[in-house]
């Protein structure tokens, strides 16, 4: 059985674009079968508060798209994310906030899946005083802190872990991999916490549809925040399950003359 995570970096909350969008599909042992990480343009003006969090200017999503060819924007690609998920065989998605992030995904990506949020699945075991005396829904890198302190990984995931760069915060494919690291430990230990199920969140596509961001040449070069990036893709690769995912990394890395 293969699982996956999903994550999404975004122009602003609901109704805005997506920037990112990662997945990593995982067998029950922990191994890494594949990897989805890609970028694109906004279709409204680039939000300099979400930017300022995540770091996706037009200029870096320019080079961080180098890595392979697809659509502009996420609007015109959400049947590649379902493919990516169909081909590998993983109908049950993991992800921390899910009324969030699945808001972002037509109807038809969400189709015939089932999901589990660690954001609500994991707010009692965390135990973290909330308001009124109540548990507050944890942060990612919060049920990440608890989850790695308290419940022993599966091999698979040691040695996954042990081959990745640090985390980098705000990064989707980084913040797939750490949603990996929590499901694995929680699937090793205590199953029973696990319970996937059917959404109906509404799908909120982009107010806005002012397509004016076009691919140009670079002048630049990539700074080190593209390299730090795209450096994790190309780690990921290493233990991914398809070889032909690190040669395409590493010509990328090449292609960006990146020394």
């Amino acid at each position: 059985m293969n699982f996956a995570t999903l994550d999404l970096e975004t122009n602003g909350f609901k109704e805005t674009s997506v920037l990112s969008a990662s997945s990593i599909v995982f067998d029950e042992t922990g191994r890494i079968v594949d990897f989805f990480n890609r970028f694109y343009y906004p279709l409204e003006e680039i939000s300099i508060q979400a930017a300022t969090i995540h770091g996706l200017t037009p200029e870096r999503i320019r080079w961080l798209r180098a890595t392979e060819n697809y659509p502009l924007f996420f609007l015109e690609d959400t049947d590649s994310l379902k493919d990516f998920w169909e081909v590998n065989e993983a109908q049950r998605i993991i992800v921390h906030n899910i009324s969030f992030d699945t808001s972002f995904l037509p109807a038809s990506s969400r189709k015939g899946r089932k999901w589990w949020c660690s954001m609500k699945g994991l707010t009692d075991f965390c135990r973290i005083p909330g308001r009124r005396g109540k548990n507050k829904w944890p942060k990612l890198e919060e049920a990440e802190k608890i989850v790695r302190k308290k419940l022993t990984p599966p091999m698979a995931t040691v040695g996954a872990e042990t081959q990745m760069p640090v985390k980098i915060p705000h990064s989707s494919l980084s913040d797939c991999f750490n949603l990996y690291s929590i499901f694995t430990r929680v699937l090793a230990n205590e199953p029973e916490w696990i319970s996937f199920y059917s959404i109906r969140t509404p799908y909120q596509a982009p107010l806005y549809r002012n397509i004016g961001e076009k691919e140009t040449d670079n002048n630049t070069s990539p700074d080190a925040f593209v390299q730090e990036l795209i450096w994790y893709g190309l780690s990921l690769s290493k233990i991914c399950g398809h070889p032909s995912k690190f040669e395409q990394m590493s010509l990328a890395w090449e292609k960006l003359g990146i020394s």
